[in-house]
């Protein structure tokens, strides 16, 4: 959908926004009976996707790129199967939490192949992704983030902060991770990692937290990657972590 599709549909409201999302979701269904779905091969690993699949993977991304929410905006029970917030404004709260993210496209984000790309989005009021469901990958790279931001409980496959700023609390309370990116990212306040799970990395190179980190309850397997190289701790790096780092067999890295 164009942005301006997009828009039209999201102000009619989530009835009719799921019942658009299921009408593209059974042209998939019937692309793939027809044979369709995957286009014609090139070379025996790859193929060009054929007019029909093109046309359905721009009809299925909620495309709200570059729009100003004025007010606060509530998408709790919205089906998704590929969103494109980069370069939004939201200048109320806004409310993602338990969204349905349905696999079926992405879009490429620089590597991460992305259903919900929020990338150099800013959010002035509290934003709520606890919940969110998944897995899927997200991307956020170069967002602000002016109040609260809640991933508490969200099921991400990779979680990209790269370059986000943070200027208030953070919370990760029980997220479920394959891997969180957040190179260079400022935390500005209090960050709550409690009892979150990360199955792959923790890739942190450069980020600084000015407040506290709460790791209670963190324990990655042995086998996950931290790195730390050159992030600053206001208070210290938490023990959790650092107890973790000193095992040399530990397979964790600073």
């Amino acid at each position: 959908m164009t942005p301006t599709e997009t828009i039209s549909l999201f102000n009619k409201g989530k009835r009719d926004w799921n019942k658009r999302i299921h009408s593209i979701l059974m042209q998939r269904r019937d692309l793939i009976e027809r044979d369709l779905w995957q286009g014609k091969f090139i070379t025996k690993d790859t193929y060009e996707p054929g007019p029909e699949r093109i046309a359905w993977n721009e009809d299925a991304i909620a495309d709200f790129s570059g729009h100003v929410f004025e007010e606060d905006v509530d998408f709790r029970g919205y089906r998704f199967i590929v969103a494109n917030f980069r370069g939004c404004q939201f200048l109320g709260d806004v409310n993602l939490a338990a969204c349905d993210f349905i696999p079926g496209s992405e879009i490429d984000e620089g590597g991460f192949f992305t259903i919900l790309s929020c990338a150099g989005a800013e959010f002035q009021g509290a934003a709520n992704f606890s919940m969110v469901a998944g897995p899927f990958d997200a991307h956020f790279n170069g967002a602000k983030f002016f109040s609260r931001a809640d991933f508490s409980g969200a099921s991400i496959e990779r979680l990209n902060l790269n370059d986000t700023n943070f200027e208030d609390d953070v919370n990760f309370n029980g997220t479920r991770l394959c891997g969180l990116f957040a190179g260079d990212t400022r935390f500005g306040k209090n960050v709550n990692f409690e009892s979150a799970k990360i199955t792959s990395g923790l890739y942190m190179k450069g980020a600084k937290f000015f407040g506290h980190v709460d790791c209670r309850n963190f324990e990655p397997p042995p086998y996950v990657v931290i790195d730390l190289k050159n992030a600053e701790f206001k208070e210290g790096m938490p023990q959790e972590i650092s107890d973790h780092i000193s095992q040399e067999k530990s397979g964790w890295y600073q």
